[in-house]
């Protein structure tokens, strides 16, 4: 639907008008296969609130400011092409529930470049991506946005950096159902993306990606608990509505009912049919997660016995590195090596100084 009238104009005066003073940025994070999706549509249904994802704004696509701490010229046209092509509508998208009903791929650019003309001369990170989220939220004639991305939980230190008073809401998962969840997340693709995806997995990787998204958390909450609100997957199958009344209200929303309205998404079982993780999954886990786990309160499991199959995922990791750096380099803007490093020694999320939008 394409944006007419008043809707595409001027948004940071409708932001001005609309929404009050003092608003804390609102994120979603947490562990890939923990029901972030879902959460983010949910807050779609509200008439308040607009919820879009993955921008990856301060994760995977973060573009570094100049040392002044603001964006160039040239770097704010880079971001209007980056995210005017749609990957922060990727969880959001489509005519379903929970999908933004004014926004699309469509009519993205011509939201964005209106309201990036009102962009002050070198704007920080803070200000460009507060401008993007108040521009979507606007055109969906709402009043607040709400951010979706997993991996901003390995950068929560960027963003208490520019919004030191973020309220942000992490969704974590019992590590042994991540890792199935995780590995058969293809399974109802179609056939070349399965494979693919097939491809890309070791239980080593998965492993590493559950200990960073926990290491990740805890540090969060030792440095900014109050801001902070953990959510189990395993409460949301059991209490959903519970779930989203914290929720909401942790993100300063009176509570509506918003369960009922958007089903279960992205599940990797929709027919219930769940398989057994192998022996060498439970080694890597175990091997890679254990003190983490013992922190986090998880009790390890027993590996059953099968060396020849813990061995042959030891023998395959050179191949299987390879091929996923050369898919990293592809799809990670912006340093690699500190990309990838994030998932080996996570950094705590110190608030600063820094300016924000306010």
């Amino acid at each position: 639907m394409p944006v007419g009238g008043d809707l595409g104009q001027d948004v940071m005066a409708q932001r001005d008008a609309q929404s009050s003073p003092a608003q804390p940025a609102r994120f979603i994070v947490g562990m890939p296969r923990a029901a972030t999706t879902w959460l983010c549509k949910c807050f779609n249904e509200r008439p308040d609130t607009a919820a879009f994802g993955e921008s990856m704004f301060f994760g995977r696509r973060y573009v570094e400011p100049q040392a002044g701490g603001g964006y160039s010229d040239q770097q704010v046209q880079m971001l209007l092409t980056r995210y005017s092509e749609g990957a922060c509508l990727q969880s959001v998208r489509g005519d379903g529930p929970g999908a933004l009903k004014r926004v699309s791929r469509d009519n993205l650019a011509q939201v964005l470049e209106r309201a990036f003309t009102n962009l002050p001369d070198t704007p920080t990170p803070a200000q460009a991506y507060q401008c993007i989220a108040d521009a979507i939220a606007h055109a969906e004639g709402k009043s607040v946005a709400v951010e979706k991305t997993p991996h901003h939980l390995n950068w929560l230190d960027r963003i208490f950096e520019a919004f030191p008073e973020a309220r942000i809401v992490v969704l974590l998962r019992e590590p042994y159902a991540f890792m199935l969840s995780y590995k058969h997340q293809g399974d109802r693709k179609a056939t070349d993306h399965r494979k693919r995806l097939e491809r890309l997995y070791h239980p080593m990787a998965c492993a590493l990606i559950w200990r960073a998204s926990m290491r990740s958390a805890l540090a969060a909450q030792a440095h900014h608990g109050e801001q902070i609100l953990f959510v189990e997957h395993e409460r949301i199958k059991s209490d959903a509505n519970a779930v989203l009344d914290e929720v909401q209200r942790f993100f300063q929303f009176e509570p509506m009912d918003l369960a009922s309205r958007v089903p279960p998404d992205n599940t990797s079982f929709p027919n219930q049919k769940r398989p057994e993780l192998k022996p060498a999954d439970v080694f890597w886990m175990n091997l890679i997660c254990g003190r983490v786990m013992a922190r986090a309160g998880y009790v390890r499991r027993r590996v059953p016995f099968d060396p020849l199959g813990i061995a042959w995922s030891i023998l395959r990791l050179p191949l299987w590195g390879i091929g996923c750096l050369l898919t990293l380099r592809r799809i990670v803007d912006g340093s690699l090596t500190t990309y990838i490093m994030r998932w080996f020694r996570p950094q705590p999320p110190r608030a600063s100084q820094a300016s924000t939008t306010k």
